[in-house]
């Protein structure tokens, strides 16, 4: 039976709605009044000549009460439901009853003035947004009984500080502090297993945070972009960094990798400014990805010797590293890999190990084994169709050429003078050593500053040819 409180006692707020059980409990539904500013709920409330123990707030009773301030709670309540509260926005404290079980999903939703919060040793979980974009909330202090959060519980709480998470937790889940971007402080449980994706995303004011040995598992960009981390410790039974998981850390000063690490994933430390030198565990075979990418303080990297991949841009514009030393064990430096280097000096190799046309651009102190380019075949198509002319004036070599190739690079027409840059000799298939020539291709006023590689003719039964020669073209993709 649902009805209007008509005998209320003499505390009790006028207007609000239940719903009546046989075992004499009621649940409040509602109130008819949406503009009340203050609400005091009793233990019991009447129905005629029966009373009834109040025991529950139903779903959406409170929601988009927008000028309630002040609401005051039985003890007997043991249920408050989602969305209870949602958008009350002008709501700035509560305490929950000591009998409540738990926190329902979006309870507290958007509650922008809400500054307090007490929560009661009997509540077990917290709900899936429970209390996002609770703009005014400046702390949170969890009693132990509380094993479970939720996804976003705590989202957008940007005014949120500190928080005091229960010992009984074991997982953080999805977004729980994301955009906390005031949170300077929190503790982590000591029986912590899983810190789930974006847990942490954007909260920028933290400074340090100590992550318990027992955590083996950090998700994709769990502290992504939290710009004030200068200290992490990570736990030894990490096994995987997954992606993004310290992106754009930019004060994060030095971070020791564990050497239970078997893998670091794309864009991992991508970003991550201030750190000065990195070791790569001894179990970790491929730097993926971007991984290092925009480490502008790096100055010296250590590799595993199990290593055998380095990936595209994965220490691009890392443009303090001085010098690194590849491993026998690489067998491949993918494109980009040490891009934008420009500090780039020492760098040892053996001749074995392959490498792209961009792996070491814009790196002007590295000279390079040529045996090791890898040629593409998509240079040789883009190579139909031009014509080249060589001239010598004094140091300086200069190459000309037009093309009449109406593709994706967009030169139909054109006439382009380009310094060499580097020459290479490249023996394809087996066949003859071809003369690859580098050009920096200057064409500021398009915006553009690009390198092509052109074949200077090397006569057939010769290993090389000497610059200045009459460049052609030859389209056999075999060669």
């Amino acid at each position: 039976m649902i009805a209007l409180n008509s005998c209320s006692s003499p505390e009790e707020t006028i207007g609000l709605k239940y719903v009546y059980s046989y075992n004499r409990t009621a649940t409040v539904i509602g109130i008819e009044d949406h503009n009340i500013q203050e609400i005091i709920i009793p233990p019991y409330t009447k129905d005629g000549l029966k009373k009834y123990r109040i025991v529950g707030i139903e779903d959406n009773a409170f929601a988009e009460c927008e000028k309630l301030t002040h609401i005051s709670l039985p003890e007997s309540i043991y249920r408050i439901g989602e969305r209870a509260f949602a958008k009350c926005k002008s709501l700035q404290e509560i305490t929950l009853p000591k009998s409540l079980k738990g926190i329902e999903k979006e309870t507290f939703y958007e509650c922008f003035a809400l500054t307090n919060v007490t929560i009661r040793d009997s509540v077990k979980y917290i709900g899936k947004e429970a209390f996002y974009n609770c703009k005014s909330l400046v702390g949170i202090s969890m009693p132990n009984s509380i094993n479970r959060i939720d996804e976003a519980a705590f989202q957008k709480c940007t005014s949120l500080k500190n928080a005091t998470l229960s010992n009984s937790l074991v997982s953080i889940e999805k977004y729980v502090f994301a955009w906390c971007s005031s949170l300077d402080s929190v503790i982590l449980p000591s029986q912590l297993n899983i810190i789930e994706d974006d847990a942490f995303r954007e909260c920028s004011a933290l400074t340090s945070i100590i992550i318990p040995e027992t955590v083996s598992e950090i998700g994709e960009s769990a502290f992504n972009l939290c710009s004030s981390l200068k200290n992490i410790e990570l736990p030894s039974s990490l096994r995987e960094i997954k992606k993004f998981t310290f992106c754009r850390c930019s004060s994060l000063e030095k971070i020791e990798i564990p050497s239970s690490v078997e893998r670091i994933r794309e864009y991992a430390f991508c970003g991550c400014s201030s750190i000065t030198d990195i070791t790569i565990p001894t179990n970790v075979t491929q730097i993926e990805r971007c991984t290092f990418k925009e480490c502008s303080s790096i100055i010296q990297v250590s590799f595993p010797d199990c290593l055998t991949k380095i990936g595209e841009s994965a220490f691009c514009d890392c443009s303090s590293l001085l010098g690194v030393n590849i491993p026998a064990s690489v067998s491949e430096i993918d494109e980009g890999a040490f891009s934008g280097c420009i500090n780039l000096k020492n760098v040892t190799m053996l001749k074995g190990i392959t490498y792209y046309r961009d792996s070491f651009k814009d790196c002007p102190h590295v000279v390079l084994p040529t045996q090791n380019l890898l040629i593409y075949d998509d240079w040789i198509d883009w190579l139909r169709g031009v014509i080249f002319k060589t001239k010598v004036d004094g140091e300086n070599i200069y190459v000309s050429f037009s093309s009449n190739f109406d593709g994706k690079y967009g030169f139909a027409g054109d006439d382009i003078n380009s310094n060499i840059m580097q020459i290479v000799d490249y023996e394809l298939l087996g066949a003859n050593k071809i003369r690859f020539v580098f050009l920096d291709c200057d064409m500021r006023d398009r915006g553009l500053r690009l390198y092509y590689p052109v074949m200077i003719n090397a006569k057939e039964g010769t290993a090389t040819a000497k610059i200045g020669d009459m460049l052609y073209l030859k389209t056999n993709k075999a060669l």
